[in-house]
């Protein structure tokens, strides 16, 4: 399962489901719902991944023991997805909804810390969970900031953080 690379695909701002996510029961059900939404199929299973071609469902394959950093770089490279966060285009992280951006003194529940920061923060108005730029944001943007670099670099050279284990 790509439940990680699915919430990262997701605050990137890509509408990006998983398994988990439609109720997918098995590869058979994935395949379908690729084919009838026009998604494409993400996945380490080379068996999937040809039946998804055999039936005309763009898929890509990642390498089995591709690293999160690795399977965003081949999914920047195949499919153009974006290496910076905009949190105007950033979807909940886990049920995939665009997230709303409102003032945090409107939230309730809001740890008053966070208030105090943050005059705005991000609400899913499917699942209700919020969010906020802090030290999670930054960690993420530091990742991917070492994948453009290394991206901008070309093949074959590492860049100064490539182990994202």
């Amino acid at each position: 399962m790509l439940g990680r690379l699915a919430r990262w695909l997701r605050v990137l701002g890509v509408d990006a489901l998983d398994a988990k996510l439609i109720g997918a029961e098995d590869d058979d059900s994935l395949i379908e719902y690729a084919s009838a939404t026009g998604r494409v199929l993400l996945t380490k299973d080379q068996a999937l991944f040809r039946r998804a071609l055999k039936r005309g469902v763009r898929a890509v394959l990642l390498p089995p023991a591709s690293t999160l950093r690795e399977s965003l770089e081949t999914l920047h490279r195949d499919l153009g997805v974006p290496l910076e966060i905009d949190l105007s285009r950033t979807r909940c992280p886990l049920c995939n909804s665009p997230l709303s951006r409102v003032e945090s003194s409107g939230v309730s529940g809001l740890p008053e810390p966070v208030r105090e920061r943050h005059r705005l923060v991000y609400i899913c108005p499917e699942c209700g969970k919020v969010y906020w730029p802090g030290s999670h944001l930054r960690s993420m943007e530091a990742l991917l900031l070492g994948l453009r670099e290394k991206v901008e670099k070309g093949p074959g050279r590492p860049s100064p953080a490539d182990d994202d284990r």
